[in-house]
C-alpha cells in the first residue's frame, strides 16, 4: 500500500515535470504575462516535488498526510498549467 502510493505520486511528479518542460519552451517564447505565470506554476511544482521528497520517508503516516497535500499542490500546479497554455495561445 505505501509503495502504491509512493509509486502514484511519482508519476505524478513525472507527468507534471513533462508539462513544466513544455510549457517553459512555450512560455520561453511567448507573451511577458505567461512568463510570470511560467514563474509561479514552477514554484508550485518545485513545492510538489519538496513534499514527495518528503513522503519518501519510513512512516507511512506521515506519508498519508504528505501525500495528501501533494495531490492538492499538484492540482494547483495543474490548474496553473491549464492557465499558462490559455496565454500562450
Amino acid at each position: 500500500m505505501l509503495d502504491e502510493a509512493k509509486a502514484k505520486l511519482e508519476e505524478m511528479l513525472t507527468t507534471l515535470q513533462r508539462e513544466a518542460d513544455e510549457l517553459q519552451v512555450q512560455a520561453a517564447l511567448g507573451k511577458a504575462e505567461a512568463k510570470e505565470k511560467w514563474e509561479e506554476v514552477n514554484g508550485r511544482l518545485q513545492a510538489f516535488r519538496a513534499k514527495l521528497e518528503a513522503a519518501r520517508g519510513p512512516a507511512g503516516e506521515v506519508l498519508d498526510d504528505v501525500g495528501e497535500k501533494a495531490r492538492e499542490l499538484a492540482d494547483e500546479v495543474r490548474e496553473g498549467f491549464n492557465k499558462l497554455r490559455s496565454l500562450l495561445t
